[in-house]
Protein backbone atom coordinates (compact mmCIF):
# COMPACT_ATOMS: atom_id res chain seq x y z
CA UNK A 1 0.00 0.00 0.00
CA UNK A 2 2.94 2.36 1.01
CA UNK A 3 4.09 1.93 -2.42
CA UNK A 4 1.14 2.38 -4.40
CA UNK A 5 1.39 6.23 -3.26
CA UNK A 6 3.76 8.48 -5.30
CA UNK A 7 6.75 10.19 -3.62
CA UNK A 8 7.49 13.44 -3.86
CA UNK A 9 10.78 14.11 -5.62
CA UNK A 10 13.97 14.95 -3.46
CA UNK A 11 15.10 18.54 -3.61
CA UNK A 12 18.70 18.70 -4.46
CA UNK A 13 19.31 22.18 -2.78
CA UNK A 14 20.45 21.23 0.70
CA UNK A 15 22.49 18.58 -0.62
CA UNK A 16 24.34 20.84 -3.19
CA UNK A 17 24.84 23.91 -0.34
CA UNK A 18 26.58 21.65 1.85
CA UNK A 19 28.71 20.09 -0.97
CA UNK A 20 29.69 23.77 -2.21
CA UNK A 21 30.45 24.67 1.49
CA UNK A 22 32.72 22.07 2.51
CA UNK A 23 33.90 22.42 -1.73
CA UNK A 24 34.71 26.22 -0.79
CA UNK A 25 35.75 25.65 2.89
CA UNK A 26 38.41 23.02 1.63
CA UNK A 27 39.76 25.54 -1.00
CA UNK A 28 39.98 28.45 1.15
CA UNK A 29 41.22 26.31 3.86
CA UNK A 30 44.16 24.22 2.37
CA UNK A 31 44.47 25.48 -0.60
CA UNK A 32 44.68 29.56 -0.28
CA UNK A 33 45.47 29.06 3.92
CA UNK A 34 43.36 31.93 4.09
CA UNK A 35 42.26 33.50 8.02
CA UNK A 36 39.12 31.65 9.43
CA UNK A 37 37.20 34.76 9.23
CA UNK A 38 37.48 34.19 5.39
CA UNK A 39 36.97 30.57 5.43
CA UNK A 40 33.74 31.51 7.33
CA UNK A 41 32.62 33.95 4.46
CA UNK A 42 33.86 31.35 1.84
CA UNK A 43 31.78 28.55 3.45
CA UNK A 44 28.42 30.68 3.55
CA UNK A 45 28.99 32.51 -0.17
CA UNK A 46 29.33 28.57 -0.54
CA UNK A 47 25.91 27.38 0.90
CA UNK A 48 24.03 30.45 -0.91
CA UNK A 49 25.82 29.56 -4.30
CA UNK A 50 25.17 26.06 -3.97
CA UNK A 51 21.58 26.12 -2.91
CA UNK A 52 20.83 28.73 -5.91
CA UNK A 53 22.76 26.77 -8.54
CA UNK A 54 20.84 23.69 -7.32
CA UNK A 55 17.54 25.90 -7.35
CA UNK A 56 18.21 27.27 -10.84
CA UNK A 57 19.66 23.80 -12.48
CA UNK A 58 17.26 21.72 -10.60
CA UNK A 59 14.19 23.82 -12.05
CA UNK A 60 15.33 23.31 -16.51
CA UNK A 61 15.59 19.72 -14.71
CA UNK A 62 12.30 19.45 -14.19
CA UNK A 63 11.41 20.63 -17.72
CA UNK A 64 13.20 17.52 -19.41
CA UNK A 65 16.79 19.20 -19.95
CA UNK A 66 19.17 16.65 -20.97
CA UNK A 67 22.53 16.11 -18.75
CA UNK A 68 24.70 17.89 -20.81
CA UNK A 69 23.15 20.76 -20.84
CA UNK A 70 22.26 20.57 -17.03
CA UNK A 71 26.10 20.47 -16.53
CA UNK A 72 26.69 23.33 -18.67
CA UNK A 73 24.13 25.70 -16.51
CA UNK A 74 25.70 23.92 -13.53
CA UNK A 75 28.99 25.73 -14.64
CA UNK A 76 27.87 29.03 -15.93
CA UNK A 77 25.24 29.79 -12.59
CA UNK A 78 27.79 28.58 -10.45
CA UNK A 79 30.71 30.83 -11.31
CA UNK A 80 28.04 33.80 -11.63
CA UNK A 81 26.27 32.76 -8.04
CA UNK A 82 30.04 31.84 -6.57
CA UNK A 83 31.34 35.29 -7.74
CA UNK A 84 28.44 37.44 -6.39
CA UNK A 85 27.19 35.20 -3.59
CA UNK A 86 28.49 37.31 -0.74
CA UNK A 87 28.55 40.13 -2.55
CA UNK A 88 25.25 39.75 -3.55
CA UNK A 89 23.95 40.23 0.15
CA UNK A 90 25.21 43.82 -0.32
CA UNK A 91 23.83 44.27 -3.94
CA UNK A 92 20.20 43.19 -1.82
CA UNK A 93 20.94 46.35 0.75
CA UNK A 94 21.67 48.67 -2.02
CA UNK A 95 18.81 48.13 -4.42
CA UNK A 96 16.60 48.39 -0.86
CA UNK A 97 18.51 51.83 -0.19
CA UNK A 98 18.09 52.45 -3.86
CA UNK A 99 14.30 51.69 -3.30
CA UNK A 100 13.63 53.54 0.13
CA UNK A 101 15.88 56.58 -0.66
CA UNK A 102 16.20 57.37 -4.25
CA UNK A 103 18.73 59.26 -4.49
CA UNK A 104 21.40 56.27 -4.43
CA UNK A 105 22.56 55.23 -7.33
CA UNK A 106 22.38 51.44 -8.66
CA UNK A 107 26.47 50.17 -9.76
CA UNK A 108 27.64 46.98 -11.07
CA UNK A 109 31.17 46.71 -11.12
CA UNK A 110 31.57 44.45 -13.81
CA UNK A 111 35.63 44.54 -13.78
CA UNK A 112 35.21 42.71 -10.57
CA UNK A 113 33.17 40.41 -11.79
CA UNK A 114 35.47 39.86 -15.27
CA UNK A 115 38.82 39.61 -12.95
CA UNK A 116 36.59 37.16 -10.63
CA UNK A 117 36.19 34.83 -14.17
CA UNK A 118 39.53 34.90 -15.50
CA UNK A 119 40.88 34.59 -12.72
CA UNK A 120 41.98 31.53 -11.07
CA UNK A 121 39.57 31.41 -7.87
CA UNK A 122 36.87 30.61 -10.38
CA UNK A 123 37.84 27.08 -11.03
CA UNK A 124 36.49 25.69 -7.80
CA UNK A 125 33.11 26.96 -8.84
CA UNK A 126 33.22 25.66 -12.12
CA UNK A 127 34.20 22.35 -10.51
CA UNK A 128 31.41 22.27 -7.84
CA UNK A 129 29.03 23.79 -10.24
CA UNK A 130 30.16 20.88 -12.94
CA UNK A 131 29.26 18.19 -9.95
CA UNK A 132 26.11 20.10 -9.16
CA UNK A 133 24.54 19.38 -12.65
CA UNK A 134 25.50 16.02 -12.39
CA UNK A 135 24.01 15.64 -8.86
CA UNK A 136 20.92 17.84 -9.81
CA UNK A 137 20.61 14.98 -13.18
CA UNK A 138 20.97 12.25 -11.37
CA UNK A 139 18.48 13.17 -8.21
CA UNK A 140 15.34 14.73 -10.01
CA UNK A 141 13.02 12.95 -12.23
CA UNK A 142 12.40 13.82 -15.74
CA UNK A 143 9.30 15.66 -17.21
CA UNK A 144 6.95 12.85 -18.57
CA UNK A 145 6.86 13.07 -22.23
CA UNK A 146 3.62 13.26 -24.07
CA UNK A 147 3.42 11.21 -27.28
Amino acid sequence: MADDKKKKPKSPKFTSALMWAAGQGAVAWYYTQLPLSKVGAAVFGGLLAGWLTAAVVGRFARWGTGVKFLVLLGILFGVAFSSGAVAGLSALFSLWAWWWYEGVPLVVNWDQFLGFILSTAAIPAAVLGLITGLYVSAVMPRADKKK
